[in-house]
């Protein structure tokens, strides 16, 4: 049976804010504090009553209060927000794309793992590696390469991405082995074996690959 490759993008920093401001219970906080700024800013507009004159009475009512009033709540609002955000984005569940590279070539890649918390990364990379190895240890320097992390979604969640690299002291096979497809409601995951490569291949060019085996696996099969 075809498994349609669950695929996953960036998510772009004003569709993380749209989506922490306004998904679920949080959104009620966010349309209450843009009810309060909407309130706030109609009663300065009665009190100014669109006439600004340089008296100092009437300086103070018309420019400086309105300014250090919208000023303080932008900047509670902003803190809000933020706050609000980071707290969306920890409760994200998390995945962790692991590469193993020995010199210029990349030997294992592993993508989209589920990772259970940051303190794990290391830990858990060096396990992914000893399976993709088929339960045999690896040489490793001891430093690695750490990427940004980013927020992305599939057609399921979004979710933190982790993307780590490992460097092999030493390593004599030959080939490039690639994991992808790890869902935890679906078992097993898919791995194809590409020639030596010195660039990473993606979940999207490995299922291609994978996908045409397969369709040519069944028409020789259909033919015999």
């Amino acid at each position: 049976m075809k498994r349609e490759l669950n695929k996953s993008k960036r998510v772009n920093w004003l569709r993380q804010y749209s989506i922490a401001l306004f998904k679920g219970k949080r959104g009620r906080y966010t349309v209450s504090i843009v009810s309060v700024f909407v309130i706030s800013l109609f009663v300065l507009w009665m009190i100014s009553g669109c006439d600004i004159r340089f008296g100092e009475g009437v300086l103070y009512v018309n420019i400086l209060e309105p300014v250090v009033t919208l000023g303080t709540f932008f900047i509670a609002a902003w803190l809000g927000a933020r706050n609000i955000k980071e707290e969306w984005e920890n409760q994200l569940p998390k995945k962790l794309t692991v590469h193993f590279k020995h010199k210029d070539s990349y030997v294992f890649t592993c993508h989209k793992a589920y990772l259970f918390g940051e303190s794990d990364i290391r830990q858990m990379g060096q396990q992914i590696g000893f399976q993709m190895n088929e339960n045999h240890s690896l040489s490793f320097y001891p430093y690695i390469k750490l990427e940004p992390t980013t927020i992305e979604k599939n057609e399921k969640e979004y979710f933190r991405h982790y993307e780590v690299t490992f460097f092999l002291s030493s390593w004599e096979k030959k080939g490039y082995k690639v994991c992808w497809d790890n869902d935890l409601h679906t078992p097993g995951n898919r791995e194809w074996i590409f020639d030596v490569q010195d660039k990473i291949i993606s979940e999207e060019q490995a299922n291609a690959v994978y996908e045409e085996r397969e369709r040519t696996e069944k028409k020789l099969g259909k033919s015999l």
